[in-house]
């Protein structure tokens, strides 16, 4: 008797874990079905074991469609063998991560996938399950895809300018560039610059002084504005090059400084600006020493005197150049038809011509 009512309590009391146990069963059961990821579970050789409904509506398949199939039904088929390796390796390693793969939608469009995973194995060690959950990185992918054709084009931009930036990190004495500041030294875009071997090896010797002077002083007043300066830098090959540089200072909460500017090689200018100087000596010194005058005339006949005139005649520059007199009115009466009937010949016919003539002297 005492037996038969220990075997039953004992039965009950199995009976309360039993239920207990497929409680715990239908909750994590549900957890893994409802979860917000994508998530499936495969055996060894690739086939589904089980997926939850997030997968569902992210590849368009239901569970019935998939379970017993191999995973190659959605993959989409040049990562086959990719996955493959992948697989492999995910099963020697026991983990993977961000594995990105292109799937099949059921409806037939591509989707871009980022897997991560980890291998399940029982009391024993052996291996009974993967446990993976996907993401769709479609949009992603595509994001950042425009990005980098953004900054490729802006990298020809900045090369097809001349143009670089940088950011200038005080504190911690170092300063990283763009593509296109690298490629302006000659330097390889993993380099790395300090503040002193910036001043060492690019900042041009001579100018060294003035470029301190320029942004320290800009820092030292708090300012965040760095205004347009010109200066000379050494590439890599020892060729000097001039460049103009503007920028922004900002400042953390300790106040410590970065700075982050543009670099714009205006060599070109800098070596049109030199010419055209020295042409302007060229020419100031010839109309300094010409012995007659050099007059701009236009076909009405007034006209602008350029050199000196009182090596000429008494009139004055300004007798000429505020349009109060006319060349025409100089030349002498019993000349001007002459010169005008030839002037007005030439003038048509876009040619050059010499001529002799009498001029009235303002005397």
């Amino acid at each position: 008797m005492d037996n038969n009512m220990g075997a039953e309590k004992r039965l009950e009391e199995l009976s309360k874990e039993l239920e207990r146990l497929r409680e715990t069963n239908k909750i994590y059961r549900n957890q893994y079905l409802y979860a917000p990821l994508a998530s499936h579970n495969l055996d060894a050789q690739g086939y589904f074991l089980d997926v939850n409904k997030a997968w569902e509506q992210m590849t368009g398949y239901s569970r019935s469609e998939v379970i017993g199939k191999h995973i190659s039904l959605i993959l989409k088929k040049n990562n086959i063998e990719g996955f493959k390796r992948a697989f492999s390796r995910f099963l020697t390693n026991g983990q993977m991560n961000n594995v990105q793969l292109t799937i099949v939608h059921k409806e037939g469009y591509p989707m871009n996938i980022a897997v991560d995973g980890n291998v399940c194995y029982d009391e024993n060690g052996d291996f009974e399950r993967t446990n993976c959950i996907f993401r769709d990185v479609t949009s992603q992918i595509e994001w950042e895809k425009k990005v980098q054709e953004v900054n490729k084009r802006l990298e020809k931009a900045q090369e097809i300018a001349g143009l670089g930036d940088f950011s200038w990190d005080l504190k911690a004495n170092v300063l990283n560039g763009s593509s296109g500041f690298y490629k302006m030294l000659g330097y390889e875009e993993n380099e790395t610059f300090t503040t002193e071997r910036i001043n060492e090896e690019i900042h041009h010797p001579d100018d060294l002084e003035d470029i301190n002077n320029w942004a320290l002083s800009q820092i030292k007043q708090g300012l965040k504005e760095l205004p347009p300066f010109e200066y000379r830098l050494m590439k890599k090959d020892g060729q000097v090059i001039y460049v103009q540089t503007i920028g922004e200072i900002s400042y953390d909460e300790n106040n410590n400084p970065t700075v982050f500017g543009t670099v714009q090689d205006i060599t070109d200018r800098k070596i049109r600006e030199k010419k055209l100087e020295e042409s302007e000596i060229k020419i100031r010194s010839m109309l300094s020493n010409i012995p007659g005058i050099v007059y701009r005339g236009n076909p009405d006949w007034s006209s602008t005197i350029i050199s000196d005139s009182s090596r000429m005649f008494s009139y004055e520059k300004t007798d000429f150049n505020s349009y109060k007199l006319k060349w025409v009115d100089i030349i002498h009466p019993d000349d001007r038809v002459d010169v005008l009937k030839e002037m007005e010949y030439h003038f048509k016919r876009k040619l050059s011509v010499v001529q002799e003539y009498r001029i009235i002297d303002k005397e």
